[in-house]
């Protein structure tokens, strides 16, 4: 993805410089012309996507689509700006990103092989543990931007401050059900996916993971920004921006409510499993932006 955002970062800039380069050399033989009525004003407005991630969208929903188990539903971040001055802009970010990961086991289905256990355990009967994880960012960034125009390309720099949440969900399901009869049903190594202990353990004490409980995360950060804007129109532009951003994430403590087999009944209870945790980093990132102004 890094190497994407570089690459059209770089192609912007050449192509704008190509362009600006003939066009000027134009405009001196016929005497020049002013492109200030296609660039914006104060009193504008402008509503943004970034290409770049929307573009990664999809291109994954294509390449995965054949695994049946990972789904990226959406990423990207969608701008609106107002033009103070003719020089000056305040913005306002809103970042999304959707993450959804369904992964499925064979297990040993119980129930039949109780009923007919196989001469050989590979021709044994099975069922299918699943696991699903839902993830959901969302991000809101104000901040300011001070351009400077040459030819149709206004080059900026700015900075900005945001925050957010991130929301995450964990879910179990499993194919071999617990009853009086089977108080510890036999579990694939789909737990592993939680990073939690080892299934076999679980087992051992008789109950099992079936969601997760809180655990979502409190997003803080700051961010500043230079990029550039080329202007096909009055009304348009696309455009390449460097951001170097500092974040800190801050995780809830995540608990997961789990099932045991007492006294010919099932029971839920709730596992406080993983402490608050929190990080900071500073992470370059790039867009692709398509603008429209009114």
């Amino acid at each position: 993805m890094r190497k994407i955002v570089i690459a059209s970062i770089a192609i912007v800039f050449v192509m704008t410089n190509v362009f600006a380069q003939e066009e000027i050399k134009k405009e001196k033989n016929r005497g020049g012309k002013d492109f200030s009525e296609i660039l914006p004003h104060a009193g504008d407005f402008a509503l943004g996507l970034d290409m770049a991630n929307f573009v990664k969208t999809i291109n994954n929903s294509i390449t995965n689509a054949a695994t049946g188990n990972s789904v990226v539903a959406f990423q990207s971040d969608f701008f609106g700006k107002y033009f103070l001055t003719d020089r000056s802009a305040v913005r306002a970010r809103l970042g999304i990103r959707i993450n959804n990961r369904t992964d499925r086991q064979f297990v040993r289905d119980d129930a039949k092989n109780l009923l007919s256990p196989p001469i050989d355990p590979i021709l044994e009967e099975k069922t299918v543990d699943v696991y699903k994880r839902r993830q959901t960012e969302l991000v809101l960034g104000i901040g300011y931007e001070y351009r400077r125009s040459l030819w149709r390309v206004q080059g900026y720099v700015g900075g900005e401050v945001f925050g957010g949440v991130g929301l995450n969900r964990h879910i179990l399901e499993y194919g071999n059900p617990m009853s009086d009869a089977n108080t510890n049903p036999t579990l694939s190594q789909i737990q592993q996916g939680l990073f939690l202990e080892e299934p076999a353990a679980a087992n051992a004490l008789g109950y099992r993971i079936l969601e997760s409980v809180k655990g979502n995360t409190m997003i803080l950060g700051a961010a500043i920004f230079i990029g550039a804007d080329f202007f096909i129109c009055r009304n348009l532009s696309i455009g390449a921006e460097f951001d170097l951003e500092g974040r800190y994430n801050r995780t809830g403590e995540l608990g997961f409510r789990t099932e045991t087999w007492l006294l010919q009944q099932a029971y839920t209870a709730e596992e406080r499993l993983v402490p608050v945790t929190s990080s900071f980093r500073l992470h370059p990132t790039g867009r692709l932006n398509l603008s429209i102004y009114f």
